[in-house]
């Protein structure tokens, strides 16, 4: 085997020490020379998060069709039509994350965005109208004790 190696990025006939190993070529090692793959990477992820900005677009739309059948323009269409704010108590996120597409474990459609706490408290009540129905009820026979003994 040959002790030196052309990089195909910069022409330069270089010791195969600089290139990195890669079991899928005929030689082993890596077509770009490790400091060729460095500047690419430097260029690739530059500090002002353009590329990185992109691949987490990529990422979140992936992640929404294959887990709400939706796509990302889909759930920016939803965000804009209810003016950035949870369906049920009308606030932005407090965790100031995005909102969470709250949707039936059973048929999977879609019900609307909701903040961690409303997708959280919905969750934990099984998404049973019912329960919320009765911690509704409770808390309002427990507010209405609670000043009925005040006065």
């Amino acid at each position: 085997m040959s002790q030196t190696k052309v990089c195909k990025k910069c022409g330069i006939d270089k010791p195969t020490t600089n290139f990195s190993p890669l079991k899928t070529t005929a030689n082993k090692l890596q077509t770009y020379c490790k400091e060729c793959r460095r500047t690419h990477a430097k260029q690739k992820y530059k500090s002002d998060g353009v590329y990185r900005e992109i691949k987490a677009q990529k990422r979140m739309d992936r992640h929404k069709r294959a887990t709400y059948g939706i796509s990302e323009a889909e759930y920016v269409a939803m965000l804009a039509k209810q003016q950035n704010k949870c369906t049920i108590c009308n606030n932005l996120d407090p965790s100031g994350k995005r909102l969470a597409v709250d949707h039936c474990h059973t048929t999977g459609i879609i019900r609307g965005l909701l903040c961690c706490n409303c997708n959280r408290a919905i969750g934990m009540m099984q998404d049973s109208p019912d329960l919320l129905i009765k911690a509704a009820e409770y808390l309002k026979g427990a507010y209405e004790k609670h000043y009925d003994r005040t006065s």
